[in-house]
């Protein structure tokens, strides 16, 4: 805030504190802008300074796409400081722009460096940008790039970076058809920083991942028991509307199949009482006396019935909840052959 005071904000030096901010908070337009246009104050500052503010533009420029700029940087700062510090912030951009421009074996060398010299944040993100570059090449499994990014979010925690650990471990594990593991790095994603772009990325990755197996059928392919486990620890991917309605109708079905006929009370009782309306409340609460019927209670099955009595119900609708009460006033009780 008082960097754009007036007074402050047509002076070159306060485009050299803009534009770190900028960058340090992922704005790399903005902090191109802001550093392009320090350019002609920075030579008074220190060394090291410089060559701080040199690989802030490196940076911005990289993340905009302009590799050939990003490389004249490097080789300026290069020969403004020789800290280890230093040291490690070239060697990390210098992998990045090997790595954009396919020479692979020269950014895995240089990610190493960084992870040798660097400080801790170009140590965690050489290892992060090293872990996925070897996973692509396949010289490292699917396994140990998992293994080794899980590692690697216990150790860095707390800034931007996190999330982005998260989202690679997502996208790995539901390439590989681990859902499990992916939704649970998407959970990790929310958890260190909803707000950050890339935990909101895996949390879409994850919902879509969510509603192929849950509303398209492809959990009718898992065993049952698995797919109901998956569901219940993974619940609040269930997008809203109908469309979540109908994910949690299917999930009533498979819990009726394998007998676990409280937690399908438990689901439909919940859909009838709190999110239906009209007709399709009438014809899920005809699921749930059903089921109830199922579950030894002709009592709860009539009563799911009653209280969702509505008038000009479709005619199929009103046939079968006319037959399950029917059948919960003929067997007072004791449960019939399923009809």
């Amino acid at each position: 805030r008082d960097l754009v005071l007036p007074e402050f904000a047509e002076l070159p030096d306060d485009a050299v504190w803009r534009g770190l901010i900028a960058e340090n908070t992922r704005q790399f337009s903005a902090s191109r802008r802001h550093l392009e246009r320090a350019r002609t104050v920075i030579g008074t500052y220190p060394r090291a300074f410089q060559a701080r503010v040199l690989l802030a533009l490196a940076r911005a420029a990289l993340e905009t796409n302009d590799l050939g700029t990003v490389q004249g940087l490097i080789e300026e700062a290069r020969t403004l400081d020789d800290g280890t510090e230093h040291r490690g912030r070239l060697a990390l951009l210098a992998a990045r722009v090997a790595e954009a421009q396919g020479r692979h074996d020269e950014a895995i060398a240089s990610y190493r460096v960084a992870e040798a010299e660097g400080a801790p944040e170009s140590r965690a993100q050489a290892r992060m940008r090293r872990i996925g570059l070897q996973l692509t090449r396949g010289s490292i499994t699917a396994d140990v790039a998992v293994r080794d990014l899980e590692s690697l979010s216990f150790d860095w925690r707390g800034d931007a970076l996190e999330p982005e650990i998260h989202l690679m471990v997502a996208t790995i594990e539901f390439q590989r058809q681990n859902n499990r593991g992916g939704f649970t790095a998407a959970r990790r994603a929310m958890m260190a920083n909803p707000e950050n772009a890339n935990s909101r990325l895996t949390q879409d990755l994850a919902r879509d991942r969510f509603i192929v197996l849950f509303a398209d059928g492809e959990a009718d392919e898992m065993p049952a028991l698995e797919a109901l486990a998956l569901f219940y620890d993974f619940r609040e991917l269930v997008p809203v509307g109908r469309r979540g309605d109908q994910m949690i109708r299917g999930l009533a079905d498979r819990l009726i199949e394998v007998d676990l006929l409280d937690q399908a009370i438990e689901l439909l009782a919940h859909q009838v009482d709190n999110r239906l309306e009209g007709a399709i409340r009438a014809d899920v609460a005809a699921t749930l006396a059903f089921v109830h019927l199922l579950n030894r209670d002709a009592e709860k099955a009539l009563a799911a019935i009653r209280r969702t009595q509505i008038a000009r119900l479709p005619g199929e609708i009103e046939g079968r909840r006319r037959l399950i009460e029917a059948r919960a006033h003929e067997i007072g009780g004791v449960i019939m052959e399923p009809f």
